[in-house]
C-alpha cells in the first residue's frame, strides 16, 4: 500500500467538498 496521496487527487477531494458545502449554504440561505 502506498502511503504518499497524490496531491493533486487531493485537492480534488478537497474541492468537491467545499463545493457541496457551499450548496448546501446556499440552499439554506
Amino acid at each position: 500500500m502506498r502511503l504518499e496521496i497524490d496531491s493533486d487527487l487531493l485537492i480534488n477531494l478537497f474541492i468537491r467538498v467545499i463545493a457541496v458545502l457551499f450548496s448546501r449554504i446556499a440552499i439554506i440561505l
